[in-house]
């Protein structure tokens, strides 16, 4: 048995058969509506892959959550392939400084970091 509380609420509809005419009249203003909607509505045409890839270009360095809805879903529809970008040399140099501050801040010194310290004078202490 279910339990009846506010959320549940049971309907009853008393509803009398359509007469003939009744059901003409309905059809006929059913058929009169979709004419009109189609000639209201003005369907815009499907993007292709080469206009998605530039819309993506505008949210280049930007996540996929911090794109637009439409965008969102077009790409999950989709199946783009993209080329793997090269990283920068900035970006090379970023990732290096930041693996050697990780690893003397955890204490995982490898043999590099004992050369840097003991060859070429650069300090544990100091992370450049």
């Amino acid at each position: 048995m279910i339990p009846l509380d506010d959320s549940y609420v049971t309907y009853c509809i008393y509803h009398t058969p359509f007469t003939d005419e009744q059901r003409k009249q309905f059809t006929k203003h059913q058929h009169k509506a979709k004419v009109d909607l189609h000639t209201m509505v003005k369907l815009k045409p499907i993007m292709s892959d080469a206009e998605i890839k530039r819309h993506l270009a505008e949210y280049d360095e930007q996540g996929f959550d911090d794109m637009p809805e439409w965008l969102q879903t077009e790409l999950k529809a989709r199946n783009l392939t993209f080329k793997k970008r090269a990283p920068t040399e900035l970006e090379q140099w970023d990732t290096v400084s930041d693996a050697r501050e990780h690893r003397i801040v955890n204490n995982e010194k490898i043999l590099r970091d004992y050369q840097d310290k003991y060859i070429r004078g650069k300090s544990f202490s100091l992370i450049t």
